[in-house]
């Protein structure tokens, strides 16, 4: 894990609250909007939003797409997408 995944990881961790989800404080790390996101990793905005809102599951390549897009490893994708599951559902059942 390179420092920046690091870095991205603890900004997820502790900047993340209920109205933002683990995957959009990700990509708002990085100053990304949807529309950035959408012309670099090629994924609809409305797309993007299901999967930040927890409402769509991703393939493993928008997965793919994302990690390159957000210049990440895998694996901080794969943590922030599990991160924004359980924020969903904890919101849910709360």
């Amino acid at each position: 894990m390179t420092g920046i995944d690091f870095l991205c990881i603890y900004l997820i961790m502790t900047k993340t609250n209920s109205k933002t989800h683990s995957l959009r404080s990700l990509r708002r790390s990085k100053g990304l909007r949807l529309s950035d996101v959408h012309v670099l990793a090629e994924i609809d905005p409305s797309t993007l939003s299901e999967i930040e809102n927890a409402k769509r599951t991703p393939l493993i390549s928008t997965l793919q797409k994302l990690t390159k897009a957000y210049d990440v490893k895998y694996e901080t994708i794969w943590k922030a997408m599990q991160e924004t599951q359980q924020q969903v559902k904890e919101e849910t059942t709360a």
